[in-house]
């Protein structure tokens, strides 16, 4: 895979890279790329590599694909990738919401019983829609930092 800096990208100015998806050729946008955090960098890079190794256009199925590649593997790796994804998408609410459910998955899979709480009263809908709770977006970060910081105390025993 070859990666290279572009000044700019004159059709998506907002845009910090994209992958050509047949080649894998990954370009990054330099008027945006110095304004990312590293973890969003990170992301992203992580995000186009999925979109040549899923040979996919699909922007869901690439934030999937970097989930994988960092989750749990660094602190706050879950919190970071959804903030990634909302900065990213510009707030798209669709790739948002398959962001928090994701991440809450894992969080779940984890052991944590509030991300499977959050899980079973946001995402159990069949037809998708999301039930309304007030307190729902500072809960998921609460249990999102809670899973990491059991996950830390886990390893180190």
């Amino acid at each position: 895979m070859e990666i290279t800096f572009v000044p700019a990208f004159e059709d998506s100015p907002g845009n910090p890279a994209r992958c050509h998806v047949p080649t894998g050729r990954i370009e990054i946008n330099n008027a945006v790329w110095p304004f990312l955090t590293p973890e969003q960098q990170e992301f992203v890079l992580h995000h186009e590599v999925g979109h040549y190794r899923l040979q996919t256009f699909n922007e869901q199925a690439a934030d999937h694909y970097a989930l994988q590649r960092l989750a749990l593997k660094k602190r706050n790796s879950l919190w970071n990738f959804i903030t990634s994804v909302r900065t990213i998408s510009k707030n798209d609410p669709q790739r948002v919401r398959a962001a928090e459910r994701s991440a809450l998955q894992i969080a779940a899979k984890t052991g944590s019983r509030q991300a499977q709480q959050l899980l079973n009263r946001q995402y159990a809908n069949a037809d998708g829609s999301r039930q309304s709770i007030k307190w729902g977006a500072w809960l998921l970060m609460t249990v999102i930092m809670i899973t990491i910081y059991l996950l830390t105390k886990i390893k180190k025993l």
